[in-house]
C-alpha cells in the first residue's frame, strides 16, 4: 500500500503527521510535483508525499489536476480578484460600472497567474525528468567506459604474455586477479617466484616486458 502525506495520521504509528513541509505547495493538493519521501518524526518510517512527475502521471491524474487548477482560478479569482477589485474602487467612490470592470480585470489577472503557475510546475517537472534521464545516461556511459577499460586491460595483459611466448601463465595471472598491467608492473622477481613461476628466465622476461618503461 502506498502511504502518502494526504493522510492525517502516520499509517505506521497512527500519530498525527507534522504538516510543516514546503509551506504553500499542498493547499491545492496537486498530484504534479517532485516525488519525495518524508520521515515520520514519531516512528522514523518513510511516507511518500504522493507527488508524480508530469511524464509519469496518468491521463486521469492530469485531468484531475487541471480541474483543481480551474476551480482554484474560479474560486480564487472570484473571491480575491473580482471581490477585492470590485469592493476597493466602490469603497473609494467609483461607480458600479468601473468597480465591475476593475473586478473583471482582477479576476482575469489572478486566473492567469494560477494557470501560468501550473504551466511552470509542468515545465519544472519536464526539466527534472530530462535532467534525471541525462544523469542516468551519463552514469550508464561511465559504467560502460569502465567496463571497456577493464576489458582492454584484460586483453592487453593477455596479448603481452602471448606475444612473448608466456601464454601458459595467463590462467595463473587470472587466478590471482592480476589482470591490470599497472598492478603487474609493480611485481618484483620474488613476487613472481611466490606465484609459482619457477624458471628464472621466465621471471626475467616478465620483469622486462611489464616494466614501467615498456608499458
Amino acid at each position: 500500500m502506498a502511504y502518502t502525506l494526504s493522510m492525517s495520521f502516520c499509517p505506521h504509528c497512527n500519530k498525527p503527521i507534522n504538516w510543516n513541509y514546503k509551506a504553500g505547495k499542498r493547499e491545492i493538493r496537486l498530484k504534479l510535483g517532485e516525488p519525495e519521501i518524508y520521515i515520520c518524526k514519531n516512528c522514523n518510517n518513510p511516507i511518500s508525499n504522493g507527488k508524480k512527475e508530469w511524464i509519469d502521471m496518468t491521463q486521469d491524474e492530469k485531468t484531475s489536476d487541471k480541474l483543481k487548477i480551474t476551480w482554484s482560478c474560479f474560486s480564487g479569482g472570484i473571491f480575491w480578484g473580482f471581490g477585492i477589485g470590485f469592493i476597493i474602487p466602490l469603497f473609494l467612490g467609483a461607480n458600479i460600472m468601473i468597480s465591475v470592470i476593475v473586478g473583471i480585470i482582477g479576476f482575469s489577472l489572478l486566473s492567469a497567474f494560477f494557470i501560468y503557475g501550473y504551466k511552470c510546475l509542468i515545465d519544472e517537472s519536464i526539466e527534472r525528468t530530462n535532467k534525471n534521464k541525462f544523469q542516468s545516461k551519463e552514469n550508464i556511459n561511465k559504467e560502460e567506459m569502465r567496463k571497456n577499460e577493464n576489458e582492454d586491460m584484460n586483453y592487453n595483459f593477455k596479448y603481452i604474455l602471448e606475444n612473448n611466448g608466456l601464454g601458459k601463465y595467463i590462467d595463473l595471472f587470472e587466478s590471482n586477479n592480476l589482470i591490470d598491467i599497472n598492478i603487474i608492473s609493480e611485481l618484483n622477481e620474488n613476487d613472481y617466484e611466490k606465484l609459482g613461476i619457477e624458471l628464472m628466465g621466465d621471471r626475467k622476461i616478465l620483469l622486462k616486458i611489464f616494466s614501467k618503461n615498456n608499458i
